[in-house]
């Protein structure tokens, strides 16, 4: 009796074979540096891009100005302050204590009126909302889905392996930027920046008159951070608004993937 040598996969479908064939050449392509540079690029400009603001009063401008500048000379007097704390932890001077505390409450009355000029400048915000309440809303989206629409089409023609990439290490930096910020200056989203101070100016009572230098040291060093971190909050939701967008753009291609998917097997 002659045995005649059954080719491999003899009792597979022809179908199935055809299949396993096309899965067998189709290797996942390298990702080209060019590819992740187009891609990088794109998020570059949604992280930092800036939508047109809508033409403000000019007492509301003016108001703007005011509070910038309060804003920078809060923040230079804070580093005055640390840098005469660090003097101080060298060379212990109650002249230079006393400066550098009364350095570091104007630099806190400087940033809190500046909180209060940027309360003063919602109040045409808060007007619009209670005549209109969702006009003020509706102008911020439709301005951000004008701004970003471009960078999304040109997302859609990149390649997914360097869209998936790229959003990989771009949600990990998110990730490990805010744990940084909250280990120094805690999750102020959370509890809110003015509970958080006054926290502060009841324990700082205590740091004061402690008899060690570096625990005195920490009246300087700890509002600082605390600012520090709300300077943060505006990065990470910009970031946050990338990383939704990125997702947005992979989602989209897999609807047309599976839409196309459905098209073929319809017509076959």
């Amino acid at each position: 009796m002659r045995w005649e040598h059954q080719p491999e996969n003899a009792d597979i479908p022809k179908s199935l074979h055809q299949e396993l064939e096309l899965m067998h050449e189709e290797k996942r392509k390298d990702i080209g540096l060019d590819e992740i540079a187009e891609v990088q690029s794109i998020v570059d400009r949604l992280t930092k891009r800036k939508s047109e603001k809508p033409r403000e009063a000019a007492w509301v401008q003016q108001v703007e100005r005011i509070a910038k500048t309060l804003w920078q000379s809060g923040v230079t007097g804070y580093l005055m302050a640390i840098a005469i704390a660090l003097v101080i932890s060298v060379a212990p001077s109650q002249a230079l204590s006393a400066t550098g505390l009364t350095i570091l409450l104007l630099a806190m009355l400087l940033l809190l009126a500046m909180m209060a000029l940027r309360s003063v400048q919602i109040i045409p915000i808060l007007v619009a909302m209670f005549k209109h309440p969702f006009d003020p809303i509706f102008e911020l989206v439709n301005s951000a889905i004008l701004t970003d629409l471009d960078s999304i089409n040109r997302l859609s023609r990149c390649s997914r392996e360097a869209i998936e990439y790229v959003l990989t290490h771009y949600r990990h930096q998110r990730l490990a930027f805010e744990k940084r910020g909250s280990a120094l200056g805690g999750q102020i989203e959370k509890f809110g920046l003015f509970p958080v101070l006054a926290t502060f100016s009841v324990a700082s009572t205590a740091l004061l008159n402690s008899p060690y230098q570096w625990l005195r040291g920490l009246v300087f060093l700890v509002p600082a951070f605390h600012f520090l971190k709300l300077m943060t909050l505006g990065i990470t939701q910009e970031m946050d608004r990338t990383i939704a967008l990125l997702e947005y753009s992979l989602a989209a291609r897999d609807r047309v993937e599976d839409t196309s998917d459905e098209k073929e097997k319809a017509t076959a």
